[in-house]
């Protein structure tokens, strides 16, 4: 016998030399099982109601008979963040919904050790799982993927596509029938199904902090999770709210059940080893192996982007920062981010700015230990001098009347952003103080002490101005001791004398006297003039505060002609209003106004505007004491409209609570109602302790009010 049988071959062949009589071929008649794959579902699952809702909308929004084209939801998010169990729960919650089955596919996207699973062989295997013998499997991809789409026309099933690493495993895929949905679950971004299926992207967050806590009750129970709320906090804290680093947790608690979840919540305080307790032994639970997954793939320079994000490690980076991170120009970091952001590795959460997730930062700042010294001291130098160029530049145009210092030209491949107006500037620093603070921190640490007291002396005026009084307080601290090592007198005495202005806004007198004695002591034996004056000034209003009013006075006195003496008109009318404050102090009120209007018209014909609140609030408060409410209405007034164009919000609150204060006095308690809630609005949203006490007004007086209406 020969065979003589050749190509592909559909049904039964027989081969025989020689045929007498017929071939009777027998089978079974095929059993028919509706298709149940999706795997079993976690019964500890937790929260996502907003996500499971988004998805059964969609199923109930399906618009059918619209070419053929099934409603899919791609889920994607970070590794451990649970899209899986997401996905693997709403299908069996809502398996009635298909009566045709569901199919479950894993297409290994992102599996260390076994390659990605190709759109043919998912085919097949969704072929098998409909019932079709692979003898009968069309020879030709194309034929496949035809056959597949027939066999679901008609019918209502559920597709979970998971693990997918691109849109190409997914295109085909996808059935044409209307009365069919198709879950796909990814680490990475797949816009083209949105673009080309009309897909609805859930994007996962980590849980909340409720969220996270009724997980750990599923596991632990709600005795031991509720008996320390301080402790199960920290553990959530720890775990940065991802359901894999809780679950890990939870399970090593339970492992322990004599352990408290305080010496658990210990255990994870070292940030340096804290990646380590998320590992229970097996690869697809170890925090490191999840997160590796996701980077392995990285084009090279978002690699090296992602370990030096993780190895400065501030709260947040920008595009600009990112650039002069990596050296590049802005369209180059642009891309880079954009596959960080693509790959779930960081999140865009504003317009070009960009966080980490905390365990992923972790992580990658554990990457970023092996990397060549060389590369992160460079890359480290470009990002300090980057917020130091930038934060000289906005701090002269919030103040420009400030002496600016003297600073070395960036080095190359930092960018510095454009600004020109007062409004960017306050933006600016707005965004980034935190990074600011940070980079000091950086750069004391790597003894880069040249950095950190001009960082400290740049950003001054911003904490200054937004009474971020401990914030400047860290940060003169660092400037000091960085001053001092490198032995530059002027530099201490212009850390100190920020160090001493912060510690007066606190109410630490002594030390903050200290400061301020230091830095006299250094201005006169380096005849610094502007630097006695601005000490003077200091002095003035700490001795002002602690009701030491001669002492206040004679400082402000000296202040005067120091300023004069420079010809810095600015700095005069300032000096003019503090020694008309220390005057109405004193006792001198005629000598307090006069003293106080010539600083308005000195600040006004100059265009100072900020200059000018200071004196209005002054006068404000003059007239409130002196009994000319009418003129100290008005100034609130003008006060209200400046310190609201400059967006100084809690001056703004101060001038809206003197205003309550005046039309109350003049009797219009409607309208000091009004001004004062204008307060309370402004203090509550920027988390003001001050808040309080405005309200305490407002309800004593609305309270006054109904018992007059009441008798």
């Amino acid at each position: 016998m020969r065979n003589e049988a050749a190509g592909a071959v559909f049904g039964h062949l027989v081969q025989v030399g020689t045929l007498q009589g017929d071939i009777a071929i027998r089978e079974s008649p095929r059993v028919q099982v509706v298709p149940q794959q999706v795997p079993p579902a976690n019964p500890r699952f937790t929260g996502r109601a907003n996500e499971q809702a988004a998805m059964s909308d969609v199923w109930a929004h399906r618009e059918t008979g619209l070419g053929g084209t099934p409603s899919i939801v791609a889920i994607d998010g970070m590794g451990g963040i649970g899209k899986t169990s997401l996905a693997v729960h709403w299908a069996h919650r809502n398996a009635a919904e298909f009566p045709d089955g569901s199919f479950y596919v894993n297409l290994r996207g992102f599996d260390p050790q076994l390659p990605a699973v190709e759109p043919q062989s998912a085919i097949n295997e969704l072929l098998n799982s409909l019932g079709v013998p692979p003898r009968e499997i069309p020879p030709t991809y194309v034929a496949q993927e035809a056959l597949y789409r027939s066999l679901l026309a008609d019918r209502s099933a559920l597709i979970l596509l998971d693990n997918v690493r691109s849109v190409q495993q997914v295109r085909p895929l996808l059935p044409a029938a209307t009365n069919s949905m198709v879950i796909v679950t990814s680490r990475t971004e797949l816009t083209s199904l949105v673009a080309h299926f009309g897909a609805r992207v859930i994007k996962l967050a980590p849980l909340s902090l409720t969220e996270s806590e009724q997980l750990l009750r599923a596991h632990l129970g709600s005795g031991r999770v509720m008996s320390d709320r301080a402790s199960t906090r920290a553990l959530v804290d720890n775990c940065a709210r991802l359901p894999l680093a809780l679950s890990i947790v939870a399970a090593r608690a339970a492992a322990r059940p004599g352990f408290e979840l305080a010496d658990i919540a210990d255990e994870l305080n070292d940030e340096s080893s804290r990646l380590d307790y998320f590992n229970l032994g097996e690869i697809e639970n170890d925090i490191r192996a999840v997160f590796s997954w996701s980077s392995a793939g990285l084009s090279d320079q978002s690699a090296l982007l992602f370990r030096l994000i993780g190895f400065f490690a501030g709260p947040d980076i920008s595009l600009g920062a990112a650039a002069s991170l990596i050296g590049t120009r802005m369209p180059a970091a642009l891309s880079a981010l954009g596959e960080l952001a693509r790959a779930n590795l960081i999140e865009e959460y504003r317009p070009h700015r960009y966080r980490f997730h905390d365990l992923v930062r972790v992580y990658a700042a554990e990457q970023a230990q092996h990397e060549d010294p060389g590369v992160t001291e460079a890359a480290v130098r470009r990002l300090l001098d980057h917020y130091l160029h930038t934060s000289a530049m906005a701090d002269h145009l919030l103040d420009p009347p400030r002496r600016m210092i003297s600073l070395d030209p960036p080095t190359a491949d930092v960018h510095i952003p454009a600004m020109s107006r007062y409004d960017e500037a306050l933006t600016w620093f707005d965004d980034e103080h935190r990074n600011i603070l940070h980079a000091a921190e950086t750069s004391s640490a790597q003894g880069c002490h040249a950095h950190t007291w001009r960082l400290a002396w740049a950003a001054n005026t911003y904490f200054y101005w937004r009474s971020q009084w401990n914030e400047c307080v860290r940060m003169q601290r660092l400037a000091v001791h960085g001053a001092q090592d490198l032995g530059d007198p002027t530099a201490e005495a212009k850390a100190l004398r920020g160090l001493g202005r912060a510690l007066a806004r606190l109410g630490e007198f002594a030390e903050a006297r200290e400061c301020h004695q230091r830095v006299l002591d250094i201005c006169t034996g380096l005849d610094d003039r502007v630097g006695q004056a601005t000490t003077h000034h200091a002095l003035s209003f700490m001795f002002d505060k602690q009701g030491d009013l001669a002492a206040a006075l004679h400082h402000a006195e000296a202040a005067l002609p120091l300023w004069r003496a420079e010809g810095n008109r600015a700095r005069e009318a300032r000096a003019l209003s503090d020694l008309g404050w220390a005057h109405f102090r004193a006792g001198s009120a005629e000598a307090a106004l006069q003293e106080c209007r010539e600083a308005l018209a000195l600040f006004t014909s100059l265009a100072n505007p900020h200059g000018e609140t200071l004196v209005l609030q002054n006068l404000t408060r003059i007239g409130i004491a002196t009994g000319q409410l009418l003129d100290a209405a008005l100034y609130a007034q003008q006060q209200i409209a400046l310190e609201s164009q400059l967006g100084n919000r809690i001056s703004e609150a101060s001038a809206y609570d003197l205003l309550g204060d005046i039309r109350y006095r003049q009797g219009q308690e409607n309208q000091a109602l009004e001004a004062w809630r204008a307060s309370a609005r402004i203090l509550s949203s920027s988390g003001r302790a001050e808040a309080r006490t405005v309200e305490q007004k407002i309800e004593k007086h609305t309270q006054r009010n109904s018992r007059g209406r009441s008798q």
